[in-house]
Protein backbone atom coordinates (compact mmCIF):
# COMPACT_ATOMS: atom_id res chain seq x y z
CA UNK A 1 0.00 0.00 0.00
CA UNK A 2 1.40 3.41 -0.90
CA UNK A 3 1.56 6.34 1.45
CA UNK A 4 -1.57 8.47 1.41
CA UNK A 5 -3.90 5.75 0.16
CA UNK A 6 -5.04 4.47 3.55
CA UNK A 7 -8.63 3.42 3.84
CA UNK A 8 -10.83 5.63 6.04
CA UNK A 9 -10.99 3.04 8.85
CA UNK A 10 -7.22 2.71 8.89
CA UNK A 11 -6.84 6.49 8.87
CA UNK A 12 -9.23 6.79 11.84
CA UNK A 13 -7.32 4.12 13.74
CA UNK A 14 -4.02 5.88 12.98
CA UNK A 15 -5.51 9.17 14.18
CA UNK A 16 -6.73 7.44 17.35
CA UNK A 17 -3.25 6.12 18.06
CA UNK A 18 -1.74 9.55 17.48
CA UNK A 19 -4.29 11.18 19.76
CA UNK A 20 -3.52 8.59 22.45
CA UNK A 21 0.18 9.44 22.20
CA UNK A 22 -0.55 13.17 22.36
CA UNK A 23 -2.74 12.80 25.46
CA UNK A 24 0.31 12.60 27.71
CA UNK A 25 1.02 16.25 26.87
CA UNK A 26 -2.49 17.57 27.48
CA UNK A 27 -4.06 19.21 30.54
CA UNK A 28 -3.12 18.16 34.04
CA UNK A 29 -6.26 16.10 34.69
CA UNK A 30 -5.72 14.11 31.49
CA UNK A 31 -2.07 13.67 32.44
CA UNK A 32 -3.05 12.02 35.71
CA UNK A 33 -5.52 9.71 33.95
CA UNK A 34 -2.96 8.64 31.33
CA UNK A 35 -0.32 8.12 34.01
CA UNK A 36 -2.68 5.94 36.03
CA UNK A 37 -3.41 3.87 32.92
CA UNK A 38 0.18 3.79 31.64
CA UNK A 39 0.24 -0.02 31.68
CA UNK A 40 -2.24 -0.03 28.78
CA UNK A 41 -1.41 0.32 25.11
CA UNK A 42 -2.23 3.67 23.47
CA UNK A 43 -5.37 2.37 21.74
CA UNK A 44 -6.68 0.94 25.02
CA UNK A 45 -6.08 4.30 26.71
CA UNK A 46 -7.90 5.97 23.82
CA UNK A 47 -10.91 3.66 24.31
CA UNK A 48 -10.94 4.43 28.04
CA UNK A 49 -10.85 8.18 27.32
CA UNK A 50 -13.74 7.82 24.85
CA UNK A 51 -15.79 5.93 27.45
CA UNK A 52 -14.96 8.52 30.12
CA UNK A 53 -15.99 11.39 27.82
CA UNK A 54 -19.21 9.58 26.84
CA UNK A 55 -20.17 8.99 30.47
CA UNK A 56 -19.41 12.62 31.41
CA UNK A 57 -21.52 13.92 28.51
CA UNK A 58 -24.46 11.52 28.70
CA UNK A 59 -24.47 10.00 32.19
CA UNK A 60 -24.22 6.39 31.03
CA UNK A 61 -21.76 4.23 29.13
CA UNK A 62 -21.94 3.88 25.35
CA UNK A 63 -23.32 0.84 23.59
CA UNK A 64 -20.85 -1.29 21.69
CA UNK A 65 -22.08 0.11 18.37
CA UNK A 66 -21.87 3.72 19.61
CA UNK A 67 -18.35 3.14 20.88
CA UNK A 68 -17.36 1.53 17.56
CA UNK A 69 -18.56 4.64 15.72
CA UNK A 70 -16.78 6.89 18.19
CA UNK A 71 -13.38 5.19 17.98
CA UNK A 72 -13.52 4.43 14.27
CA UNK A 73 -13.89 0.65 14.20
CA UNK A 74 -16.45 -0.96 11.91
CA UNK A 75 -16.65 -4.27 13.78
CA UNK A 76 -18.64 -4.40 17.00
CA UNK A 77 -16.93 -7.72 17.74
CA UNK A 78 -13.57 -5.92 17.84
CA UNK A 79 -14.96 -3.37 20.28
CA UNK A 80 -16.43 -6.11 22.49
CA UNK A 81 -13.06 -7.87 22.43
CA UNK A 82 -11.25 -4.70 23.57
CA UNK A 83 -13.87 -4.04 26.26
CA UNK A 84 -13.55 -7.61 27.52
CA UNK A 85 -9.77 -7.22 27.78
CA UNK A 86 -10.14 -3.93 29.64
CA UNK A 87 -12.63 -5.55 32.01
CA UNK A 88 -10.27 -8.48 32.65
CA UNK A 89 -7.41 -6.08 33.35
CA UNK A 90 -9.53 -4.15 35.86
CA UNK A 91 -9.84 -0.87 33.96
CA UNK A 92 -13.64 -1.00 33.85
CA UNK A 93 -16.43 -2.86 35.60
CA UNK A 94 -19.92 -3.74 34.40
CA UNK A 95 -22.84 -3.67 36.81
CA UNK A 96 -25.08 -5.68 34.50
CA UNK A 97 -24.80 -7.71 31.31
CA UNK A 98 -24.64 -4.79 28.86
CA UNK A 99 -21.77 -2.41 28.31
CA UNK A 100 -23.95 0.63 29.02
CA UNK A 101 -23.66 -0.27 32.70
CA UNK A 102 -19.86 -0.07 32.67
CA UNK A 103 -17.96 2.19 35.04
CA UNK A 104 -14.33 3.17 34.85
CA UNK A 105 -12.06 2.20 37.71
CA UNK A 106 -9.52 4.83 38.67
Amino acid sequence: MTVGTEKPRQARAAAAREEARAAACSACSAQHFVTAQSAFRPFSRYILRCIRRWIEERGEGPSVRQLADDIGLSSTASVAYHLGNLEERGALVRDGRGWRTCRLVR
